[in-house]
């Protein structure tokens, strides 16, 4: 099985223009030439990564922004089906991206040194720096909801305008009538009349 389309496994090309972004001289898988382009700062913005094997990648402080990784596969987690990243100022400690990726199996994170699950982050996050929690899990709780972002099909955007044509009476709830009580009905008014 080919790991990924890239033409080497210790190479790593932009998705757009199959151009080289990275190139290993020792690594003989693209998990290996991942993980030493992740530690040596390469820009893997545009990476095609498909088909990556990448259970055992330390993916922390890398950029993905653009970056192709259908068809990956997490180890025994199974293929990729989407990912999340996300980066700001004043996250924990120093600002590193916390990448989410979520595989047939389960979710894992990479943050800096860290890869696991999100309870194990939650953890890990607990045990450490409480003027840190807040960022981080924040960082985490938006990275998990971004995973599940996806752009609307045709079909969406079809029924979308099919409910801004019904009229208006057709999609409004009818409003309850109150039944006048019968005590109501019988008393008389008590204005006067001058």
């Amino acid at each position: 099985m080919t790991e990924t389309s890239n033409a080497l496994p210790n190479e790593i090309r932009n998705r757009y223009n199959n151009s080289i972004i990275y190139t290993s001289k020792t690594a003989e898988t693209i998990a290996e030439t991942l993980v030493e382009a992740v530690a040596a700062g390469a820009n893997l913005g545009g990476a095609n990564l498909g088909g990556a094997y990448l259970r055992d990648a330390n993916l922390g402080g890398a950029n993905l922004g653009g970056a192709y990784l259908g068809g990956a596969y997490l180890g025994d987690d199974g293929k990729i089906l989407s990912v999340a990243s996300i980066q700001f100022t004043g996250h924990g400690a120093c600002g590193r991206t916390l990448i989410a990726v979520q595989a047939e199996k389960t979710t894992r994170i990479f943050c800096g040194c860290f890869n696991g699950t999100p309870d194990e982050l939650r953890a890990w996050i607990g045990r450490n720096e409480a003027t840190l929690r807040r960022t981080r899990t924040l960082a985490l709780d938006t990275a998990l909801m971004l995973l599940s972002v996806k752009n609307d099909t045709e079909e969406d955007l079809a029924r979308a305008e099919a409910e801004k044509a019904k009229p208006l009476a057709a999609v409004a709830p009818k409003p309850k009538r109150r039944a006048a009580s019968k005590k109501a009905a019988k008393k008389p008014s008590k204005r006067s009349h001058k």
